[in-house]
């Protein structure tokens, strides 16, 4: 851990709450920039250590859940200490320069760029899905005098819905070499999960209420910051206590209810309540 003022190429490593062991590189653009004490600097000797290595080994399937790992150990949890990332092992390519640390980094970064044009592209995709959902459901429609055949209803009439669990922090076993995707509500983010920062395993599974759920299941956040998020399954996954999902069905499309939703999130929101933290539960939703 550096001092709180970014220079280029600094990576940082978030250290507390749900969002421990999250990692980034600063780009030129960030700079000027400083951090709070949620995130460590980890500022790499560029003689022997590539800081774009550096990420990319952290951000490693098997590092990342060792660093969660480490998180759940501490005193304070989900939290990783300056001792822990001062006695994290690394592996170093290079005895001399870092040659071979420069070619792995720039062969994973293309791969990055390559993976962030299709991000670009399929959210305009979504967008003119989208577009065309207001047009031809709404713009076009009279809700006094709706088409032959059409009716008002509710969520709850046309689907089924469920909440997921968090499998205990303490058991590392549910987590470490877990296979089933694990969906957290800062994930949802109005398209498709393709894959999650957290896996948990068959034992996860089955000693705790998360639950498996089928492909295209729609799921909406139901607590704090992220309420109203929403996002669809693209592989079967869990989920945490914090989301409703709504299950699919072969009479109604899922996308249906998807864009509906996404277009009618601020309505949705407004029916949160509490008075520590904005929620929206279940029976909302059924009721939506």
């Amino acid at each position: 851990m550096a001092n709180v003022t970014l220079e280029v190429n600094d990576v940082l490593l978030n250290i507390t709450g749900d969002s421990v062991a999250r990692i980034c590189q600063v780009p030129d653009e960030l700079l000027p920039a400083r951090v709070n004490q949620h995130v460590a600097i980890l500022r790499a000797n560029t003689e022997k250590l590539n800081p774009a290595y550096l990420k990319y080994y952290l951000l490693s399937k098997l590092n990342k859940e060792l660093l969660l790992s480490l998180a759940s150990t501490g005193a304070t949890r989900k939290a990783l200490t300056k001792v822990m990332l001062e006695d994290f092992e690394i592996d170093i390519p290079d005895e001399d320069g870092t040659e071979t640390q420069t070619r792995i980094a720039a062969i994973l970064s293309s791969l990055d760029e390559k993976i962030e044009l299709n991000r670009r592209m399929n959210a305009t995709l979504e967008q003119m899905a989208a577009t065309l959902f207001k047009k031809y459901f709404v713009d076009d429609i009279d809700p006094d005098n709706l088409p032959e055949g059409w009716r008002w209803g509710k969520i709850g009439d046309i689907h089924k819905t469920t909440s997921g669990g968090t499998p205990s922090r303490n058991n590392p076993e549910y987590f470490i070499d877990g296979t089933h995707q694990w969906v957290k509500s800062k994930e949802l983010d109005g398209g498709f999960v393709l894959d999650t920062e957290e896996k948990i395993t068959e034992l996860a599974l089955k000693k705790s209420s998360a639950k498996l759920l089928p492909k295209h299941s729609v799921l909406v956040a139901m607590y704090g910051a992220t309420v109203g998020e929403i996002a669809t399954l693209q592989n079967e996954a869990t989920c945490n206590q914090a989301i409703c999902a709504i299950l699919p069905n072969s009479d109604y499309p899922y996308s249906f209810i998807f864009q509906f939703l996404k277009l009618n999130k601020e309505e949705l929101i407004n029916r949160a309540s509490g008075s520590a933290q904005q929620n929206i539960s279940q029976l909302i939703i059924q009721n939506f």
